[in-house]
């Protein structure tokens, strides 16, 4: 059998020859080869002629992925060519209407740039004339079932899409599952035809669609700038300190002075000698994944970019575009030559890059960012518990938080999408040093580096990952998002199962209460008089912790009780069905049985309605500040919340244990946070319209049954 490669580069060959008569029928002079060429270029395929009956299958295979990709001396050709096929094709798109592209052709030859990406620097300076192909990175199609990124309902499901359908699998824990309840209890024809009709009655100022996320899969050629460009000074500036100010305080996955030092030195010119940046494997900002043509630094550095234009005083209507603009800058970078370097730095941007797709309404780019992050820091051993004495204290540091940060999100995303976690059945690792109290114990002093300690960003960062353990128990032993060590020889039966998810309901309580009484003070809400930092910036970032911490307590109390609250309002549903119907007195007898086991599961569904009301009012006094978590945040839990809100409506055996009025009271407060984000958020304004046909719906059928009307419907 003949070599593969020969016949290839025969075709190719052949395909070379075809072009360069093209060039000299339209008049377009060709480099000529000569006679030593053509002699050498014989003698070449008879050499691999001869070798291809002796080569072994790796070697055969090789040959013909040069042959393909157009590596050999035919690639020389194709660059000298490539000028007079770009004036042949303007002369042909002249003729004929329209332009045909020199692209395709070129790239069905394979890329003949002999400066193939290295594994650390592995963009070479871009070049004028070279445009990067618009497919380069393409995804998969949008997902039709129209869910963001923090897992709420995006746009109306009216099944007229003509989307291929893509079935994605959302849990118990997810809000889309938990807004099916309300969408199986109404006719489908009167949810729409209710939706159309406020979509119909919008105001002239509400949100219009830019449609710019939903686009950004399809090729962007429009935007030209070079792909290691840098927006200007005072822009960046500004972004890079949003950032600081509103993101890493929250999430300080990297060391901030080895960031700021390689961050300065982009901007520096080259005829000064530049501060050297620390040689440890920090991640972003070490030596081997910064500089100003390392792809890993650029990507973390536009997502950076990206998620500061939401903080920014950036009018609000133009944050979204510029937002997304950094998006595709960052977005130029991924792809498998990032994930080959695999470094610490790689796992950082992707947990960067997760970050900004929160605010996205495509849910699988942010679980597949996160999970190549928790896969390449597995492949790099970030989750191993023992301190490798071969390294530095601020490399074990930066390691610790790094994979910390990783189980964080793969949290944040299993519990939003219901799915199963990627690093629950691993080990916990060693949390980060909160606050060194002697140099000597300071990772960043040992080192011989800056220290960012001294801010007190890690002690919210350990109380986050105490919490997020908690929160772990409950996705696990709660709604079983996944087969965990601790609950596969729980009892089978019915009853064993109500019983034992009472006991494990008020183990997880105590476990809440616990951790609260243990918040460290200046974290702590349930002081009333918090301790101060003389620096009014520093306090600041403490009340900003303090807010973002307290609401994160809220919801898992309110996830925690959720399961219990939405049986009981299936069983009060259920109940109102027999009731009217023959077998009325068996129901009767039936719930007369269950006496203690109703009495604890309606104190549980109140408790879920009690904590939606202080989430809710929680998100309403601080969201228009900036001592608040991000907007998609806040947005997400105001939807939750207020759709327990809604549902304790039709909720009978709980309305003596709750405050009708200030449940009235929380909806309106739930109505403004999310009206007010339907100003920018195009998910803000379909959560809005779909939990106000909810809140029409129940109300309507549910006021009369309940007995108090009047205290129902005033607020509606």
């Amino acid at each position: 059998m003949r070599s593969t490669g020969l016949s290839d580069r025969s075709v190719l060959h052949n395909r070379i020859r075809e072009l360069e008569n093209i060039c000299a029928q339209n008049g377009v002079a060709v480099p000529p080869r000569n006679a030593d060429e053509e002699e050498k270029a014989t003698d070449d395929g008879q050499e691999r002629q001869a070798s291809a009956e002796t080569m072994d299958q790796e070697s055969r295979t090789s040959v013909a992925v040069e042959g393909l990709l157009g590596l050999g001396s035919h690639a020389t050709i194709l660059d000298q060519i490539r000028p007079a096929m770009t004036a042949i094709s303007s002369r042909m798109g002249a003729q004929t209407g329209h332009r045909p592209s020199i692209h395709s052709t070129h790239s069905s030859l394979g890329n003949s740039d002999p400066d193939a990406v290295s594994p650390h620097r592995a963009l070479a300076p871009h070049e004028p004339g070279k445009t990067p192909s618009a497919n380069a990175y393409s995804s998969p199609s949008i997902n039709s079932h129209n869910i963001t990124a923090m897992g709420a309902i995006s746009v109306g499901e009216d099944g007229e899409s003509n989307e291929s359908p893509r079935e994605q699998y959302y849990g118990n824990s997810s809000v889309a599952s938990f807004m099916r309840l309300a969408k199986d209890s109404m006719p489908i024809r009167s949810y729409l035809q209710t939706l159309k009709q406020m979509e119909g009655s919008a105001g002239a100022g509400s949100y219009r669609d830019t449609g710019l996320w939903r686009d950004c899969l399809t090729p962007t050629l429009g935007l030209q700038f070079d792909d290691f460009s840098l927006p200007p000074r005072s822009l960046a500036d500004h972004l890079l300190e949003c950032y600081w100010n509103r993101v890493h305080c929250l999430y300080p996955f990297f060391h901030r002075p080895s960031f700021e030092q390689a961050y300065e030195n982009l901007w520096g010119s080259s005829k000064w000698p530049k501060p050297q940046l620390p040689e440890l494997n920090i991640g972003l900002g070490g030596s081997f994944d910064s500089g100003h043509q390392s792809i890993v630094f650029h990507c973390a550095l536009n997502a950076i970019f990206g998620l500061g234009c939401h903080f920014s005083d950036i009018p609000a209507a133009e944050r979204e575009a510029a937002a997304y603009s950094f998006f595709l800058r960052s977005k130029r970078f991924v792809g498998l030559d990032l994930i080959d370097i695999g470094t610490i730095g790689v796992v950082q941007t992707f947990l960067i890059i997760s970050l900004l797709l929160q605010s996205t309404p495509y849910p699988n780019r942010c679980w597949n960012a996160i999970g190549l992050s928790c896969r390449v820091a597995l492949g790099l051993g970030l989750h191993e518990t023992a301190t490798q004495q071969s390294i530095s204290p601020l490399e074990q540091e930066v390691r610790h938080r790094t994979w910390h940060g990783c189980v964080i999100m793969d949290m944040i995303v299993s519990m939003t999408y219901g799915r199963p976690s990627m690093t629950s059945h691993i080990s916990p690792a060693s949390p980060p040093v909160m606050k060194p109290d002697l140099p000597s114990n300071d990772p960043c002093a040992l080192s011989g580096q800056p220290c960012d300690h001294k801010s007190g960003y890690m002690t919210f960062y350990v109380s986050t990952i105490e919490l997020y353990k908690i929160l772990e128990s409950i996705l696990s032993d709660i709604y079983n998002a996944w087969q965990s060590r601790s609950n596969q020889h729980r009892p089978l039966s019915p009853r064993g199962m109500k019983h034992s998810s009472l006991d494990v309901i008020m183990e997880l309580d105590d476990k809440l209460s616990t951790y609260e009484a243990n918040v460290p003070p200046v974290l702590n809400w349930t002081n009333i008089n918090p301790p101060l930092s003389p620096n009014s910036y520093q306090d600041s970032i403490f009340q900003r912790q303090r807010n973002v911490l307290h609401a994160r307590f809220i919801h898992l109390r309110l996830l925690l009780y959720r399961p219990m609250f939405t049986q009981l309002c299936s069983d009060d549903r259920i109940g109102l069905a027999r009731q009217s119907g023959s077998d009325s007195e068996k129901a009767n007898i039936g719930l007369e049985k269950n006496v203690i086991y109703n009495s604890m599961s309606a104190s549980c569904a109140a408790a879920c309605v009690r904590a939606a009301v202080e989430l809710v009012s929680h998100i309403h006094a601080t969201y228009r500040t900036s001592l608040t978590d991000a907007w998609w945040y806040n947005g997400f839990y105001t939807s939750t919340a207020g759709f327990v809100l809604i549902m304790s409506y039709s909720c009978r055996s709980i309305l003596d244990q709750i405050d009708v009025q200030a449940v009235d009271e929380t909806w309106r407060k739930c109505e403004e946070v999310l009206t007010n984000m339907s100003l920018f958020s195009l998910s803000a304004r379909n959560s809005l319209q779909f939990l106000q046909v909810t809140h029409h719906h129940i109300v309507q059928n549910y006021a009369g049954m309940n007995g108090s009307t009047i205290l129902l419907l005033h607020a509606f």
